[in-house]
């Protein structure tokens, strides 16, 4: 039986194939568990996204101050980072908020990146 976590994963990438659905893209998922990319998107313009799905987590450690009972007052996101692989194709992280049932993806559609192959 699969614990929390990978449940977690599973429902994380299911949310970011209907955020691309909604978005008019069409999603392939890797059938791989060890891949740099998790989930393909691409739209009707051509446009191709290549994504590694992560479920969202926040960072709400002690503030590094002498006050031991000090939290941060804004939790902060905390950002994966890209394999040397994954920054070689161009991939993009998507963070998936399985709580809120939202998609943030890094950097933003909007912006370019450079495929290096």
């Amino acid at each position: 039986m699969p614990d929390r976590r990978q449940n977690e994963g599973v429902l994380g990438e299911l949310l970011v194939s209907r955020y691309l659905v909604e978005n008019n893209y069409w999603v392939y998922k890797s059938l791989s568990a060890h891949n740099p990319i998790d989930i393909i998107g691409i739209n009707d313009t051509g446009s191709i996204l290549l994504l590694d799905a992560k479920c969202e987590a926040w960072r709400f450690d002690r503030m590094q101050t002498g006050d031991r009972s000090a939290f941060r007052k804004n939790p902060s996101r905390i950002y994966r980072v890209l394999t040397p692989k994954q920054k070689l194709l161009g991939v993009r992280m998507a963070y998936a908020n399985t709580q809120a049932g939202t998609v943030h993806i890094v950097p933003s559609l909007n912006k370019k990146i450079p495929h290096q192959l």
